[in-house]
């Protein structure tokens, strides 16, 4: 009996295994949804585990790989990215630490990608909000964006409604 439910639970693991990488954390949610006994989901991922089809470090390093392939991100980013893939936070941030290119460059990266792609025709106060929220969805911290930016945009604009020297954003 265990015998087949085990079989069962291998055979719905390599399915789903089969649409997309997964964590080990992920499998075992999806095998518990569909109703396999602990004991048995442990067989199965230990199983699928000795034949390297759930590796963690892996998905958490491809994760980084893939998001970094779309465009420059912050470290809060890929973190949040690697997370959401059911890896554990020591795995995350190992993988985001092995980034081949440090988050300044990437914050420099971006921030040459939002420049080109600001319209000319906003005034310096838009363009450098406009831009600061780009930096922010991708999950760079306010000091990497304001260092990029200033690069970039140049120094940031006082906003019209403020005192001298008062904030800008």
């Amino acid at each position: 009996m265990i015998g087949d439910e085990l079989a069962r639970a291998k055979a719905r693991a390599a399915r789903l295994l089969a649409q997309k990488a997964r964590s080990e954390a992920d499998l075992r949610v999806r095998l518990e949804r569909s109703h396999f006994s602990l004991p048995v989901i442990d067989a199965a991922i230990a199983y699928l585990r000795s034949k390297g089809l759930i590796d963690d470090a892996q998905l958490a390093r491809e994760t980084v790989d893939s998001t970094l392939r779309k465009a420059p991100a912050g470290d809060a980013l890929l973190l949040q990215r690697v997370e959401r893939e059911g890896v554990s936070q020591p795995l995350a941030e190992q993988a985001v630490a092995q980034t081949p290119r440090p988050e300044r460059a990437r914050a420099q990266a971006m921030a040459r990608l939002i420049e080109l792609r600001l319209p000319r025709e906003l005034d310096a106060v838009a363009r450098w909000r406009r831009a600061l929220g780009v930096m922010a969805r991708r999950g760079f911290g306010e000091e990497e964006s304001m260092e990029a930016l200033r690069e970039v945009l140049g120094p940031e604009p006082e906003a019209p409604d403020q005192p001298a020297g008062g904030p800008l954003f």
